[in-house]
């Protein structure tokens, strides 16, 4: 029963510490770029939105690229995109989208684009510029609009 338990309490943990290093949970579903367009849960967004950014943040310092990091880079600017979409439509079922989520939002909007233009043209020093703005511009909007986790 001891090492039954032991090997539990050191799962639990890998499971905490793991979970935990990600700035947000996973979004329910796959998304197709279309239905990113549509949600209208700040959350599913931000998910979205780790879900392909998180991964590219390390880009940063990075020297060289290959063409699977630049697909995945053209994949973060779609989805970001469209994910961003719905917050400026000025649609009444987005309407909870606070003004300053859709201010971020149209600057995170168009760096995304510029980052999937740098990626389809593989450059790669752009790509890394822009993919610093838009983690600047998450940061940001995290600081002034996160409500504090419990």
């Amino acid at each position: 029963m001891r090492r039954t338990l032991g090997g539990f309490v050191l799962f639990s943990w890998a499971v905490v510490t793991f979970s935990a290093s990600a700035c947000v949970n996973a979004p329910r579903k796959a998304y197709t770029p279309s239905e990113a367009r549509t949600l209208r849960r700040i959350d599913e967004v931000m998910r979205i939105h780790a879900e392909q950014m998180e991964p590219l943040f390390d880009v940063e310092t990075r020297t060289a690229f290959d063409d699977a990091t630049f697909v995945q880079m053209e994949t973060a600017a779609t989805m970001i995109g469209e994910g961003t979409a719905i917050a400026m439509q000025g649609d009444p079922v987005a309407q909870p989208y606070p003004t300053q989520f859709v201010d971020y939002a149209k600057d995170l909007q168009a760096h995304a684009r510029s980052l999937g233009q740098a990626a389809e043209k593989k450059d790669g020093a752009s790509a890394q510029a822009e993919i610093a703005v838009i983690h600047h511009i998450c940061r940001a909007c995290h600081a002034e609009l996160r409500a504090p986790r419990p």
